[in-house]
Parts: structure tokens; C-alpha cells; sequence
């Protein structure tokens, strides 16, 4: 009687003691994930740009980079809102008609903003799939994450076989919301001609038919709206690494 009592004392306590070492185990791959370093973004995108001059005509390759080079002149970069500024709200609508309101989200935790041309471009196209990559880690830290665009739904380009992008990308109508952040330029002369060249047509592609496009861009807000990170570049082939961006949402939240 008493070795049966033994028996199953022991077999609860194997039983209770494999549990707890599985529970751990889970949460420490869990930890693991969440802290995980994802692929290099720039790595990708040197390897679009190598890709870029090889298939692209060194008179046009030149032409782009002047055009690059008189925005930074310009100094459009630094006419964009800032590190300290406190952004305007602003209500855009996703590809379903949907409205988001920027405070409906600065209110619950930090926001990642990242404005880009649209899905024509290869170079957003690849970094569209790199914040698809980091999202999970961005929501981890109570952040949301959204991806404004002047592109018509319409005409965007699907990404992959995958399903559509767990974040919300919005659409900005004639650029308004970039040109509020100081973002929009107009694409005139001879770099819309290169474009043209490129088989990308402006007015086609983007919703209002307008031929403006914002220089890429990537902030962090706080809960009052307040830019507490920026990446501002005219040179659309260089982004901020999502490694980066989870980094310093970490700091917000442990403040």
C-alpha cells in the first residue's frame, strides 16, 4: 500500500516537475524571439542599389543622384518636422475606406510613422517587408505602426504570396498629411522625365493624380505626439534599420 502511495507521489511530482521545466523552456524561446535580432535592412537595399546601376543607364543613375543632391541643397530635409516637434493629428483612410486618426493611437503608447512613395519603388517595397518582419517586436514594446503613402490602393503592387501587412498603411490623398510634416516635393522637369522613362507615371500611380512624393521619412512619437526619434533622408535608397527603431522604442518605454 504504502510503495503504491510512494509510486504515485512520485510519478505527480515527475509529472509537475517535466511541466515547470517545459514552462520554462517555452518562455525563455519566447524571450529569445521577442529579443531577436532581425535581418539588415541597409544589406538589402545595397544589394537593390548594385542591382539598380547595373540594369540602369549611368547618364539616368546620374541624373537621379543630382536630383538627390539639389533636395539636400535645398535643404528639404531640414524643413521636415524634427526631434521635439509635436505633430499635427491627422485622419487618412486605409485601401478598405477605413478612417485611422493619428491620436486614437498616440493615446494608447508610442507610434512608428515611416512615409514612402509606394510599391513601385523597389527600395520600399523591400523595407514594406522589413517592417512586416519587425511588427511583431514593435507591438511587443505597446507601439503601432503606420505606413502612409500617397499611392492609389488600387494601383500598389502586392508585396509577396503572403498575406497583406499586419500594419496599417494609409493612404494620403495629394500628400497633405506629408506636406503638413514638410515631407512633399513636386516632381517636375527633368526628373519627372526620368521617371517617365522608367515607365512610372505619377499621376497614374498616385490617388488625387497629383506628381508629388515625400522624401522618405521615419518617426517615433510619443503619447502626446511629440517626435521623440527621426529619420529624414531625399535619398530614397537609404532607410532607418527596424533593429534600430525597436532600440529606441525600448528607451521611450522605460522612461
Amino acid at each position: 500500500m504504502y510503495s503504491k502511495i510512494i509510486y504515485r507521489f512520485l510519478f505527480c511530482f515527475s509529472f509537475l516537475l517535466l511541466s515547470l521545466l517545459s514552462l520554462k523552456a517555452n518562455k525563455a524561446q519566447e524571450t529569445q524571439k521577442e529579443g531577436q535580432k532581425l535581418p539588415s535592412l541597409q544589406q538589402k537595399l545595397d544589394s537593390k542599389k548594385e542591382e539598380g546601376k547595373a540594369a540602369m543607364p549611368k547618364e539616368s543613375q546620374e541624373k537621379f543622384a543630382k536630383a538627390i543632391q539639389k533636395q539636400k541643397n535645398d535643404g528639404l530635409e531640414y524643413k521636415a518636422f524634427q526631434v521635439g516637434d509635436k505633430v499635427p493629428d491627422f485622419t487618412l483612410k486605409d485601401k478598405n475606406g477605413q478612417e485611422t486618426k493619428l491620436s486614437e493611437y498616440t493615446k494608447k503608447g508610442p507610434v512608428v510613422l515611416t512615409f514612402y512613395r509606394g510599391t513601385w519603388c523597389p527600395y520600399d517595397a523591400l523595407t514594406l517587408s522589413s517592417w512586416q518582419e519587425a511588427y511583431p517586436q514593435i507591438r511587443q514594446q505597446g507601439a503601432e505602426l503606420l505606413a502612409i503613402s500617397p499611392e492609389d490602393p488600387a494601383k500598389a503592387k502586392k508585396l509577396s504570396e503572403a498575406k497583406d501587412p499586419q500594419f496599417k498603411r494609409l493612404v494620403d490623398d495629394d500628400n497633405k498629411v506629408a506636406g503638413k510634416f514638410g515631407l512633399a516635393y513636386t516632381v517636375n522637369g527633368e526628373l519627372n522625365e526620368l521617371y517617365k522613362k522608367e515607365k512610372i507615371y505619377l499621376k497614374e500611380l498616385n490617388k488625387g493624380g497629383s506628381e508629388k512624393l515625400p522624401i522618405t521619412a521615419t518617426y517615433i512619437l510619443d503619447k502626446q505626439g511629440v517626435i521623440k526619434y527621426a529619420f529624414i533622408d531625399a535619398d530614397y535608397k537609404n532607410r532607418p534599420e527596424p533593429n534600430l527603431i525597436i532600440q529606441e522604442l525600448k528607451k521611450i518605454v522605460e522612461q
